[in-house]
């Protein structure tokens, strides 16, 4: 589901949507047929918001005919999202997989191709064998 919204309701949205158990920002969506897409769409976009004291990871998932692999999304992603931050910031980006400040999420569906930063912090702990959350969103434990 898609809706637009103030930034400064992200907070409110994470205790007010009840059935809501993952929150991205969208930054970017456009069609990728290959690795090359991926790389210049998320190249594209400025993630100079994030800041150098803090770290990043990409998770990637993919559904459809391709002839790579979510873990080579994410590889291809990964790059672009540091070559962006040191041309913006001209540092490199700190990466820690296992326990990131920022998790930027790339997900692909047959050419649609979506870029967003997960404001849930989903991580893959919560997740079973088929990738589905097997927790739920604090909110809807109220």
């Amino acid at each position: 589901m898609f809706f637009r919204s103030d930034c400064e309701k992200i907070p409110l949205m994470h205790c007010m949507l009840r059935t809501a158990e993952w929150i991205v920002l969208l930054l970017e969506r456009d069609e990728a047929e290959n690795l090359e897409d991926i790389y210049r769409i998320v190249r594209g976009v400025d993630f100079s918001f994030i800041r150098p004291d803090w770290s990043s990871a990409v998770r990637a998932t993919r559904a459809g005919d391709h002839d790579f692999t979510s873990i080579d999304i994410g590889r291809a992603a990964g790059k672009a999202v540091i070559d962006s931050y040191k041309e913006k910031r001209c540092t490199k980006l700190r990466v820690n997989l296992n326990e990131p400040n920022v998790i930027v999420q790339c997900d692909l569906t047959g050419t649609d191709y979506m870029v967003g930063m997960d404001m849930t912090g989903t991580e893959d702990s919560t997740k079973g064998v088929t990738g589905h959350t097997i927790i739920q969103h604090r909110s809807t434990r109220l």
